[in-house]
């Protein structure tokens, strides 16, 4: 399928590229309605190398159908995020910051930028390939990490009644953390899960370094969770004011995307 083709539209307010290691989602939004999406899979790809070609094919098609977009923006997956206060944070640091959660080579390329009202500086490793594309054929494209757009989405969903807030965002092999105090930023982790058990293990031990009460603290769930899930089952027992939040963020359904993706809605 090529995307663009569902529209007869010839302009268009945002294309979002969500890029993960062995995916890409490509979503038409304009005037806040989704109207095209296409969903791309690669095989055994560890470093987007795949990826570049194919986004060059999809860009092609949609110059090729005279659309003509307001705004592109790049969201990336499956690369750890470290955050460093914006206070303390020195670029000339930014391999430092990174070693202790990613295998940094020599080429490796870095980004980093400010959220949070600019107090928090996220890094990740991108693709320096694609960035430059970008950069020269469309120079105001935005990038983000994934998580950053999380993190900003659920401090504005803090319960201001609660001093603690948690948020549990499920992946299909993987899972994110992210722990608001008195609705500031003081925890994020990415962990991998390859069963229920893991993600078991890695909540209730994050729980225990943040001091936390399990059987106390609410706990939001978005993504890949759903009542008669096992991952839900599971967390219950030891976990028992657990709230999925899904329906809060009007996820919306794709033909050719199956995992609910919070972040899909914001970029209308």
């Amino acid at each position: 399928m090529v995307i663009g083709q569902k529209t007869t539209l010839k302009e268009i307010s945002m294309f979002s590229i969500h890029i993960g290691l062995k995916y890409i989602y490509y979503i038409l939004t304009h005037k806040k309605k989704i109207i095209d999406s296409k969903k791309k899979k690669f095989t055994n790809n560890n470093n987007f190398s795949d990826h570049l070609a194919d986004i060059k094919k999809t860009i092609n098609s949609l110059e090729k159908s005279d659309i003509s977009i307001e705004e592109i923006k790049l969201i990336y997956y499956d690369c750890p995020l470290s955050i460093v206060p914006t206070s303390v944070f020195d670029k000339r640091y930014l391999s430092d910051y990174l070693k202790f959660n990613t295998k940094l080579k020599a080429n490796s390329f870095i980004n980093y930028y400010r959220f949070l009202e600019n107090s928090i500086t996220g890094l990740y490793v991108s693709s320096k390939k694609i960035n430059n594309f970008f950069s020269k054929k469309f120079p105001l494209f935005k990038e983000f990490h994934y998580a950053s757009l999380l993190i900003s989405e659920f401090k504005q969903k803090c319960n201001i009644e609660n001093k603690k807030n948690i948020f549990l965002n499920f992946h299909q092999e993987s899972f994110d953390i992210i722990f608001f105090n008195n609705k500031k930023l003081e925890f994020y982790n990415n962990f991998k899960s390859n069963s229920i058990e893991d993600y078991l293990y890695y909540t209730l031990f994050t729980f225990s370094q943040l001091n936390i009460n399990n059987e106390k603290i609410h706990v939001a769930c978005t993504g890949e969770i759903c009542l008669s899930s096992k991952k839900y089952e599971f967390l219950y027992k030891y976990v028992r004011n657990i709230e999925i939040i899904n329906d809060k963020f009007s996820i919306p359904s794709f033909e050719n995307i199956s995992e609910k993706n919070i972040l899909f809605n914001k970029f209308k």
